[in-house]
C-alpha cells in the first residue's frame, strides 16, 4: 500500500498549499519556467493532479506520468472542465521505471517526487532521465532544502535528496550542475537542482 492511497486529490492539493506550492501559479512552476522555451518537449514525473502540468500542457509538448491513477483522473477532470484538449499520450499511468520515451528537452521531478525513490533508485532514475534527454537537455529536481519541513501524511517517509550530498556524483554524470534556493509564499525554503546533459 502506498502513502498516496491515504491522500485523496483534495488533501494532496492542501499539502501543496501548506508547502507554498498551491498558488494559482505555483512557486516551483515559476522556477521551472525560467528554463523552458517555446516548443520544448517536457516530461513531468509524478504529475499528480496537474498542479504543474496544467500550466505546461497548453504551451509545450507535454507528457505527464504518475503511477497513482486517481490523481491522473483528477488532472483529466480539470482539463475537461476547462476545455483543455488532451492528446492520447499526454497523461500516462505508469511508474518512471517502466516509462519508455526519449528526446525530451526538459524532465521535471516536481515537489519532492525524487523522495519517493530510495537512494539507490534515485541514482538510477537520474541516470535514466539523463538518457531520455536530448543533447543539452535539462533535468529539474525540486525538493525542500535541509531544515525545511516536509509534508506530513500517514506512512509518508520520503528519502530526502539534497544537492550538496549528491554534487560529486552529479558532476560526473552531467556537463553542468547547480542548486538554486528559493522561498515559497509560506516561507518554506526549497532547492531546485538543475542538471544539464
Amino acid at each position: 500500500m502506498s502513502v498516496y492511497d491515504h491522500v485523496n486529490c483534495e488533501k494532496l492539493n492542501k499539502f501543496a498549499e501548506a508547502a507554498g506550492l498551491g498558488e494559482k501559479i505555483p512557486a516551483d512552476f515559476l522556477q521551472f519556467k525560467k528554463y523552458l522555451e517555446k516548443g520544448d518537449k517536457i516530461l513531468e514525473i509524478g504529475c499528480g493532479t496537474g498542479r504543474i502540468g496544467k500550466h505546461l500542457i497548453k504551451k509545450y509538448k507535454y507528457i505527464g506520468i504518475d503511477n497513482h491513477l486517481p490523481y491522473l483522473k483528477c488532472f483529466e477532470d480539470y482539463l475537461t472542465k476547462n476545455k483543455i484538449k488532451l492528446g492520447d499520450n499526454d497523461l500516462i499511468n505508469v511508474s518512471f521505471e517502466n516509462f519508455e520515451g526519449n528526446d525530451f528537452d526538459i524532465i521535471i521531478f516536481p515537489w519532492t517526487v525524487i523522495g519517493d525513490f530510495s537512494k539507490g533508485e534515485q541514482l538510477r532514475v537520474i541516470k535514466k532521465a539523463k538518457n531520455q534527454l536530448k543533447k543539452e537537455g535539462l533535468v529539474l529536481i525540486d525538493n525542500p532544502t535541509k531544515g525545511t519541513t516536509y509534508n506530513e501524511a500517514q506512512d509518508y517517509e520520503p528519502c530526502r535528496f539534497y544537492f550538496d550530498e549528491w554534487e560529486e556524483k552529479l558532476n560526473k554524470l552531467f556537463t553542468t550542475t547547480k542548486k538554486i534556493l528559493y522561498t515559497t509564499p509560506t516561507k518554506r525554503v526549497r532547492e531546485l537542482t538543475v542538471l544539464k546533459k
